[in-house]
């Protein structure tokens, strides 16, 4: 009996490592389930600095733009013109919050200095949202 109950513990550890992996899908603020390290880092990053007080993750109207199904898509923009939001947009617009507003938005973001590394991760957040 003893040995069958040893030879559970790796199973057991295993389950519980994969289960840690997944982490929280309930949308309560924990781990996104499924998503990468990188989208996940940028997730937190976002958390952390406010973003999601203008940008919502759930396609609801806010301050700025709803981050849900933003990346790739094509935005109007104040001037009438048009841009899709890939990764140089998503740039442009943390370094230099001013230089291409959304239709429909005023130009109230605050510049924000974060790394490259950061910029990456705050991406591929938004693009695991699409």
């Amino acid at each position: 009996m003893k040995r069958a109950l040893l030879g559970l513990v790796p199973v057991l550890v295993l389950a519980g490592a994969l289960a840690a992996c997944v982490g929280d899908d309930s949308g309560g603020g924990g781990s996104s389930g499924g998503v990468a390290p990188e989208a996940e880092a940028g997730r937190e990053l976002a958390q952390d600095r406010g973003c999601p007080s203008c940008h919502s993750s759930n396609g609801d109207r806010g301050t700025g733009p709803t981050w849900k199904g933003l990346y790739g898509s094509e935005v109007e923009l104040s001037d009438g013109t048009t841009v899709t939001v890939d990764d140089a947009y998503i740039r442009e617009s943390i370094l230099d919050p001013g230089a291409k507003i959304v239709d429909g938005y005023g130009n109230v973001m605050p510049k924000f200095d974060f790394t490259d590394e950061e910029i990456a991760q705050i991406t591929a957040y938004i693009q695991s949202l699409a």
